[in-house]
């Protein structure tokens, strides 16, 4: 196995204990086994809560980055934190989700609080908000998108902040000034979770845009809604209520990218739609130009895969994962701008691959930069993994982290532990992970 020259600089690496959850049991979230980890990831910053509810952070805390400063009322910012720091401030949060310019949580009273980065003094020409700011009551559930947050209320009933540029926060019209103010989406109830859609990138006023902001939902019947997205999820362009994807029925899970959106069904079964860009529906079809598929399409997995329990994706990024129900991780998408689980830079997964075996959990990031957690079949203190390339070393000490591919095209090979990141031996538990030190040689245990 190749071991990393940075094994010799010392190297933060952390191993969930899995013993809370982020989201609500709710039986929504995923299917069979499976629980989501307390770790979120924007590819920049990390995060995480332990059982009493403290939350920590690590990675860049320069200027413009989302993460909150370690010292409550000290804005400056400095060179990123590679370990772990705990707010002092923050320590009953049981919900946290992040964006490359915005974040949330929930605490454990159900109040919900929202930041957006400091972004040299504004975010898309509004006065940041660089502590967290509180927004809403009885909140169980929310979705950190690149523009807009989405919160899901006890009630059932679904509040935005952020931009409603394509009519994402179903209120019948369209905004394109930030609100900080939560504003209540109307004709819609008994609502679970929700999903944050697309982005606005270059000229927002083009309808030919492929990612235009929306907001997926999911009611407690196993519908599937949609607002905004401006003809990408759904064919009106002018979707500014919540519309309903009639042919998706019994679904228990939700997630998008920055062009498509996924659901999972009780049967474990996986639909996809969207842009067709490039591949990264997972469903075979190719291409580079606009194009969408607004009737969700059932993927097709290689024989193989089991039933899934969990889908992955990032709202700001290409590709996606699926867990199947013997822990094997599948991943599919386009991988521009960086290394995904077992797909190279440059490649195009058009339909899912199989990734690495044994896995608990994958926390996808931007740019495909991901946390993937092993089973407990590893040793304790060597679950946690990562993949991608670390722009700013913020994550992790290493610059460039590029993964040696556990399967790609030779998908023959799953079976072989070979870490993206650097191992190291554990120390203390921190934020129900391992606080590690370097001195640790991968190979040793695998």
């Amino acid at each position: 196995m190749k071991l990393w020259n940075t094994l010799a600089l010392g190297c933060l690496l952390l191993l969930p204990m899995l013993a809370n959850s982020q989201l609500p049991e709710d039986n929504f979230g995923g299917r069979d086994w499976y629980t989501p980890s307390t770790i979120v990831t924007n590819g920049e910053v990390g995060a995480c809560t332990n059982e009493s509810g403290q939350l920590y952070m690590w990675g860049n805390t320069n200027k413009g980055s989302v993460s909150l400063s370690p010292v409550p009322g000290n804005e400056a910012r400095n060179n990123s934190h590679n370990y772990p720091y705990a707010l002092s401030l923050w320590n009953k949060i049981s919900y946290i989700d992040l964006s490359q310019r915005l974040g949330a949580f929930i605490d454990e009273s159900g109040d919900a609080y929202f930041w957006s980065s400091d972004g040299y003094g504004y975010y898309r020409g509004q006065p940041f908000v660089d502590n967290p700011t509180f927004v809403l009551s009885n909140v169980s559930h929310l979705s950190v998108g690149k523009e807009h947050i989405v919160f899901v209320k006890n009630d059932g009933t679904v509040w935005s902040v952020g931009f409603n540029k394509f009519g994402n926060f179903g209120t019948g019209s369209t905004n394109s000034q930030f609100s900080a103010i939560p504003v209540k989406m109307k004709g819609i109830n008994n609502v679970v979770r929700a999903a944050a859609f697309g982005s606005i990138v270059g000229a927002d006023n083009n309808y030919n845009l492929l990612s235009r902001l929306g907001t997926l939902l999911l009611k407690s019947d196993g519908t599937v809604w949609v607002s905004g997205a401006g003809g990408t999820l759904v064919p009106n362009h002018f979707n500014y209520s919540p519309t309903q994807i009639e042919t998706l029925t019994n679904i228990v899970s939700i997630q998008t990218t920055r062009y498509g959106a996924y659901s999972l069904d009780a049967h474990g079964d996986v639909y996809a739609w969207g842009a067709k860009y490039y591949g990264s529906l997972g469903l075979g079809i190719y291409q580079a130009e606009t194009g969408y598929i607004h009737k969700p399409r059932k993927i097709t997995f290689p024989e193989e895969a089991t039933d899934v329990v969990a889908i992955e994706s990032n709202p700001s990024d290409t590709n996606a994962y699926a867990i199947d129900s013997d822990k094997n991780l599948w991943a599919w998408g386009y991988h521009r701008f960086a290394h995904a689980f077992g797909v190279a830079e440059t490649d195009t997964a058009m339909t899912p691959i199989i990734s690495a075996k044994h896995v608990d959990d994958v926390i996808a990031g931007n740019n495909g930069r991901s946390f993937l957690i092993r089973s407990n079949s590893y040793p304790s203190d060597s679950r946690l993994w990562w993949t991608g390339y670390n722009f700013t070393r913020s994550l992790v000490l290493s610059k460039d982290i590029s993964p040696l591919y556990i399967a790609g095209k030779t998908p023959s090979t799953p079976n072989q532990p070979v870490s993206s990141g650097v191992w190291a031996v554990s120390r203390e538990n921190v934020c129900n992970l391992y606080f590690r030190h370097s001195g640790f040689n991968p190979a040793n245990v695998y």
